[in-house]
Parts: structure tokens; C-alpha cells; sequence
């Protein structure tokens, strides 16, 4: 881990060594993105062997979700508690359509749900029932009618993955993984749909992908490697409660990023504490290169903390500090915030999703919500009155920013004679 004061953050840091990277897979994903637009199928078949091992016309291309999944009692009344609490958090979210009148004119919103929405279910070592949760509740929830999930062929014996699936009424789940399945889920196949938006995380090829094809369909975000920050300011710490939370975040990938902003007597013991934790850990190869990508920040003062933690944007906020939702009016740039406990608590079992956004992107985006599925149409229905009457002050706007059918167009409807 690097160690800088906090005089010395700087946010030039939070890009350093991903340009490269970043550069050199962009120009894969374009490439494969052509390909499935031209190529269709053939493409699919041609990548699912190439980057899966996979043989889509002998295996094919999707699978039926069993009607019944055997799995341990403890994940069934596990993931039935987290499908209970999503539901109930977003529950409070929906918003109707809204009208009003104005001198007799009905004026409003409608608000209506997309169509058709894929959630892209990332594969790897681990295992991720709790995306399916999260990505689906939130857009059934807004109305969406067709929901389509896709995973890496290596998930679709995934026992877990397909209880879940059940359990929320998915009948079908598609064996695409990586930039191709983003590519045809956006621009269709004979074999694929297309879809009107695309969620869930990924790797980095998921996430470029889904960036390229931005525009086409719309998306949730451009998500990347998960990330924490985590603010120690209380007297009384529970040094390896924190140092674990700090690492369940950098476990998922070599990729992930993590700080930790803390004053400088607890330096030297946080250091010894996360140095004994990545060697006992389980996914100890993972945690080694990721903890590369991760800052501890000595900084004393509270003004600076939260200026840096503004600058960083994080996906993961944890303050820990008996009073520290006093922080909350200065945070202005988080994914989630929490006060006090472990970040992983809001990755399964809290109710809100964890399909945040990473790279910054909390400056001007937000985690997966009911809203993200739902469009808004203005609704204009005038009195013959107030055509009249806003025709006139219409049409001057027009003819002063020179379009001459527009004022053409308003005058219309003045009074015969006028």
C-alpha cells in the first residue's frame, strides 16, 4: 500500500496506470462490438469458443431455469431475507404519473417503464446470486416486462444462481459473457434480442463494452473494479473489525481500489493488522495485487478528509465515528455511505443495491434504482384559450431565435382576423 499525507492527495493519482490499460482494451472491444453487429450469430459463436471454450450451436446459447433448485437451507432463507428487504426498500421509490391544470389547460408527466432490460451477471471464481437480486427487483418494481439475464457459460450449473432466478420468476438465462453479450444484447441477433438498456457490473471488458455501446441502448452506469474508502475517526476502534471491511472490498479482483484515511497513531498498526490479514486470507493471490492499488491517507483534520473523500468520489464510504452522520450535509460524491458497520452489509443483505457507481463516477451518477427504468413524457393538452394566447408570446421566442416555421407554425393558431 502506499502512504501519503494528506497535503500530498492529488487527483491525478486516482487515474495513474489505467490509461494503458484502458486504451489497449478499448480497441478489443471495438472490434468484437463490429463483429457481432456484422456478423450476428456466427460472431457469437465464433467468441463463445474463443474466450469461454464454449459451443453455443452444440451446448446452445441459453437454458431453462429449473422449476425447482435443490440448495442449503441456510442460502434459501438467506436470499429469501435479501429478496424481502430489496423489495421493500425500493418499494418506496416508485413514482406515479402526475398531471395538473393550469386555466383549464391538463398539463403532466407520464411516467413510463422500458421495455426490455438485460442484467449482465459477471462470472469469475466467485459467485453472484445477489446481483440477480439486485438487478431485477428495482426494474420489476418500475414495470419493466422483459427482463433478460446473461452469464458466462462457466455459471450455468451454478445451483445458487439458479434458485435465486426461480425465486424471482426468471425463466431463461442466456450463457453469453464479456463485451459480446453486451454487443448482442444491443444491436440483436437472430438469436439475441435487443434490449432498451443494459445493467449490472462486470470486468473491464463489460464495462467498456457497455460504455461503447452507450447511445444505442442506455445503461446504468459504466461500473468497474469495486472500491472503499473507509474514514477512521473514532476513539474506541475495533482495529480488525475495520482492517476487514477495508478487504472484503479489494478481494473481488486484482482491479479493485481501496483508502483508508486515518490519523497517523493508528498508522503503523492498521499496516501490521491488513499485512496479517492478506496472509491468512482465502483469496490472499487477489488481495496481494489489489492492495497495490490501494492509499492510506494520514490526515488529521476533518475539512481535508472530506474534501478528499469528495474528490474521490468512492463507490463505498465507511465512516466510522459514534456521531458520524454529522458527516452526512458534506459528503456530496458517494456510491453508499455507511455509518459505523461494514460496507458488505449493503453488498447482500441491507436493501439497497449494490450496483454503484466506481471511477469516479458518483460525481454525477447513482447506484442502480427504480427510477433508471423508467421514462418520462411530458403531456400537453391546451385549452383553444391558452393556444391563443401562448401562441402569440411563442411565436416572438421563435422569430427572435430565427426559425421561421416554428413562428410560422404558432401563429396558426391566433384568432382569425389577427
Amino acid at each position: 500500500m502506499k502512504i501519503i499525507k494528506g497535503d500530498e492527495f492529488n487527483p491525478l493519482i486516482l487515474k495513474e496506470g489505467k490509461e494503458k490499460e484502458i486504451d489497449k482494451i478499448e480497441k478489443e472491444v471495438e472490434e468484437i462490438i463490429r463483429l457481432v453487429k456484422e456478423k450476428g450469430d456466427e460472431a457469437l459463436y465464433e467468441l463463445s469458443l474463443k474466450f469461454d471454450n464454449f459451443d453455443i450451436r452444440k451446448n446452445g446459447l441459453k437454458i431453462s431455469v429449473p422449476d425447482k433448485v435443490e440448495v442449503s437451507s441456510d442460502f434459501a432463507s438467506a436470499i429469501d431475507l435479501m429478496i424481502k428487504r430489496v423489495q421493500n426498500f425500493y418499494s418506496h421509490e416508485y413514482k406515479n404519473s402526475w398531471f395538473y391544470t393550469e386555466n383549464g389547460s391538463l398539463l403532466g408527466q407520464m411516467i413510463v417503464p422500458m421495455e426490455r432490460v438485460l442484467l449482465y451477471v459477471p462470472g469469475g471464481k466467485a459467485s453472484y446470486p445477489s446481483t440477480v437480486v439486485m438487478g431485477t427487483i428495482p426494474a420489476k418494481i418500475a414495470g419493466v416486462k422483459e427482463i433478460y439475464i446473461t452469464t458466462p457459460p462457466s455459471k450455468r450449473d451454478d445451483k445458487n444462481l439458479l434458485y435465486t432466478l426461480n425465486k424471482l420468476g426468471i425463466k431463461e438465462l442466456y450463457l453469453l459473457g464479456g463485451a459480446h453479450a453486451i454487443a448482442a444484447f444491443s444491436y440483436g441477433t437472430y438469436s439475441v434480442p435487443k434490449v432498451d438498456m443494459i445493467i449490472g457490473p462486470g470486468n473491464l471488458y463489460v464495462a467498456i463494452a457497455k460504455k461503447k455501446v452507450f447511445g444505442d441502448v442506455n445503461i446504468d452506469g459504466i461500473f468497474g473494479p469495486s472500491e472503499v474508502c473507509v474514514w477512521l475517526r473514532s476513539e474506541d476502534i475495533d482495529i480488525d473489525k475495520v482492517v476487514c471491511d477495508f478487504l472484503a472490498q479489494l478481494e473481488h479482483s486484482p482491479f479493485d481500489r481501496g483508502w483508508l484515511i486515518l490519523e497517523e497513531k493508528r498508522l503503523n498498526l492498521v499496516i501490521e493488522k491488513i499485512e496479517d490479514e492478506v496472509k491468512k486470507s482465502l483469496r490472499r493471490d487477489i488481495l496481494e495485487k489489489s492492495i497495490k492499488n490501494a492509499y492510506i491517507i494520514v490526515e488529521e483534520r476533518e475539512e481535508k478528509a472530506i474534501e478528499i473523500i469528495n474528490t474521490i468520489a468512492p463507490e463505498h464510504l465507511e465512516i466510522i465515528d459514534p456521531n458520524g452522520e454529522r458527516f452526512l450535509p458534506y459528503i456530496k460524491s458517494a456510491g453508499a455511505i455507511f455509518i459505523n458497520q461494514s460496507s458488505i452489509f449493503g453488498d447482500f443483505i441491507a436493501g439497497p443495491n449494490h450496483i454503484l457507481p466506481t471511477g469516479g463516477s458518483a460525481r454525477f451518477s447513482s447506484g442502480l434504482n427504480v427510477n433508471m427504468f423508467l421514462k418520462r413524457i411530458s403531456f400537453v393538452k391546451l385549452t383553444d384559450e391558452d393556444k391563443e394566447r401562448l401562441s402569440y408570446f411563442g411565436s416572438i421566442i421563435a422569430r427572435e431565435e430565427g426559425f421561421d416555421m416554428h413562428e410560422k407554425s404558432l401563429k396558426n393558431y391566433y384568432k382569425k382576423g389577427d
